[in-house]
């Protein structure tokens, strides 16, 4: 009778913990089309802005590695050789070894994209998928030397620093929950061998999904530039410090949070930076749910 009593308490304090978050989820979406109704131009400014910026500065640098990761899913992946040493440090197996490396020298969402792709073709297994997801995104390296360092803090060495940080950042975590789980088992690595389809068609698929996944990525980037938007005018209404517009800009997204940042003072804006890259914002983690939705991701 205790344990039933006990359940039935739990099942109506996870039910009222829902009632909770919906009655939140559902004011603040009302609070928003209320305050867009109001401020149309901050609205179409904010999605125009998004766009333009998914256009200049994530289109190009992402769309050509789209299209080549899923050929070379389609083709057979990577060789295993060139990612197969890892597979001990990581515990993960060489396919998932090569989505980190192209999720390193590419920038998300690509490693994301190419684990997904692996683990629909059987080569990562689910228990292996999320952690390899998680290790493999992190910003590109042109973005953090090219925009970060040399725009934003003037100092390519800077961008370098902040390149090797995140994927110490994302590399740490994934040894230790191999070790915890003495993942250093031999871990197989040989696949089901799927017959390849014919280069024109594969290209073809490669450049159709492509499309897809960056017509994505630019819807995520203009919504969250609106938030952006809304968060900023309210503070600017009610005279919040600029610093907590940044830490907010940077929480949701993280272009935005970057550039909003720039006028921060020297000492600052590096940790600054380093924070806001090693987080990358709710709408990378969304973007890498999205081309993961196929796949369970945890």
């Amino acid at each position: 009778m205790t344990t039933l009593a006990g359940k039935k308490r739990a099942t109506l304090e996870s039910a009222q913990k829902w009632g909770l978050h919906r009655t939140f989820w559902i004011v603040a979406t009302l609070f928003l089309m209320f305050f867009f109704l109001r401020n149309s131009e901050i609205a179409k400014n904010a999605v125009l802005d998004g766009l333009r910026r998914a256009a200049i500065g994530v289109l190009p640098a992402v769309f050509p590695f789209l299209v080549l990761s899923d050929l070379l899913v389609s083709t057979g992946g990577l060789p295993r050789r060139m990612s197969a040493w890892l597979s001990p440090i990581f515990g993960l197996p060489a396919s998932g070894c090569s989505a980190i490396l192209l999720g390193w020298i590419c920038g998300f969402p690509i490693g994301a994209v190419y684990a997904a792709k692996e683990a629909e073709r059987g080569n990562i297994e689910q228990e292996d998928f999320t952690k390899t997801v998680a290790a493999a995104s992190i910003p590109s390296p042109a973005f953090l030397i090219g925009v970060v360092g040399n725009g934003i803090l003037q100092d390519a060495k800077a961008g370098v620093f902040l390149w090797l940080f995140c994927m110490l950042s994302a590399a740490i975590p994934c040894m230790i929950s191999g070790k915890k789980r003495k993942i250093l088992r031999k871990i197989p690595q040989k696949t089901p061998i799927l017959s390849s389809p014919p280069f024109f068609k594969a290209l073809t698929e490669a450049i159709r999904n492509a499309a897809g996944v960056s017509l994505n990525l630019c819807s995520f980037i203009a919504f969250f530039s609106v938030l952006l938007a809304a968060v900023k005018a309210v503070f600017i209404r009610f005279g919040i410090p600029a610093i907590w517009e940044f830490a907010v800009a940077a929480l949701l997204e993280l272009s935005g949070g970057i550039f909003s940042a720039s006028v921060l003072s020297r000492p600052l804006l590096l940790p600054f930076c380093a924070s806001a890259c090693g987080w990358s914002g709710f709408s990378v983690h969304f973007q890498i749910f999205s081309v993961c939705e196929k796949v369970n991701l945890k």
